[in-house]
């Protein structure tokens, strides 16, 4: 149809033309400049024109006029054309940013993995073989119970703090040089049940004092909580290099009259001093646990535990 309509057009080459664009009037500008303009864009159907030298001088839209419209058809579809190959474009470097963003998490996101993963390995070390060690065999003997002043474990290599009584050293060297512990007041022969040891008078120092724990509430106490001081004990033969180390580990500990623990000995040259490990644990440990209150004089709870590996 373009071809018949351009054969039949009558020639424009030659004539000259006015155009309003923006309500200005432009031109005489020559018929091949206002088909280039057509193919630009920057004229279309709309625009008025008039051809120079004529007579009624009456400007009409470029649509309206035989020798425009052939260039007009083909500007509008190469526009057409030209519009569809932008769009495409513009779709291609859309999706080839979301793939390059894409990309560029992904890239981000593998090398923190590859971080993650180089950090894991560098501090666990998989291919090693990793050394479980055992767990330590602890047994405990029978806990006993006596006044503060009275312990029942000599003095040599017990860590006393700063503030235990001049009396309580005396009495523990005193006690060391008969044979065998002194057994406590209120004290439960082996064969027999602990008894309640409540308000009765005990002799210290020549004169008369009163305790009054209740010994079998102690003893129920400290059957329920001695396990909670084996990580303790499990943790210090972990941090041992001999696989055949052992050690009897006896402790003493004093009960306030509030029922807490207060102070802590150890008769073990290697952790009587408070700021070993094992001391520190076993200590922190003691002192979560509540016993009954009470009035009078102080109780001292012995215990041993014997770990081995």
């Amino acid at each position: 149809m373009t071809d018949s309509l351009e054969n039949a057009q009558p020639s424009g080459e030659g004539t000259f033309w006015l155009y309003k664009q923006h309500d200005l009037l432009l031109g005489p500008v020559p018929y091949e400049t206002i088909v280039e303009q057509l193919y630009a864009g920057e004229l279309d159907g709309e625009t008025p024109i008039c051809e120079q030298g004529d007579r009624g001088g009456e400007f009409k839209p470029l649509k309206e006029n035989a020798l425009f419209l052939v260039p007009l058809a083909k500007a509008g579809a190469k526009l057409k054309v030209e519009a569809q190959r932008r769009d495409v474009v513009q779709t291609e470097r859309r999706a080839f940013g979301v793939k390059a963003l894409v990309i560029g998490v992904l890239s981000v996101a593998g090398v923190a993995l590859i971080g993650a993963l180089a950090h894991y390995l560098a501090v666990h070390r998989p291919w090693e073989r990793k050394v479980v060690l055992p767990d330590p065999v602890i047994t405990d003997e029978l806990p006993m119970i006596a006044l503060a002043s009275k312990g029942s474990s000599d003095d040599e290599g017990v860590a006393y703090p700063s503030d235990a009584p001049e009396s309580a050293r005396r009495e523990r060297r005193s006690g060391s040089a008969r044979q065998g512990p002194a057994k406590p007041k209120g004290q439960a022969s082996a064969a027999g049940k602990p008894s309640r040891a409540t308000s009765r008078p005990a002799e210290r120092d020549g004169l008369e004092s009163v305790q009054s724990w209740d010994e079998d509430a102690i003893q129920q106490i400290l059957a329920s909580k001695k396990k909670t001081l084996h990580p303790c004990l499990t943790a210090e033969a972990h941090r041992q290099t001999n696989p055949g180390w052992s050690a009897r580990v006896p402790l003493e500990f004093t009960v306030s009259n509030a029922g807490k623990v207060t102070k802590l000995w150890i008769d073990h040259h290697d952790y009587k001093d408070p700021s070993s490990e094992l001391h520190k644990c076993m200590f922190n440990t003691l002192k979560t646990w509540q016993f009954p209150a009470y009035e009078g004089e102080q109780a001292n709870v012995s215990m041993v535990f014997n770990v081995a590996l």
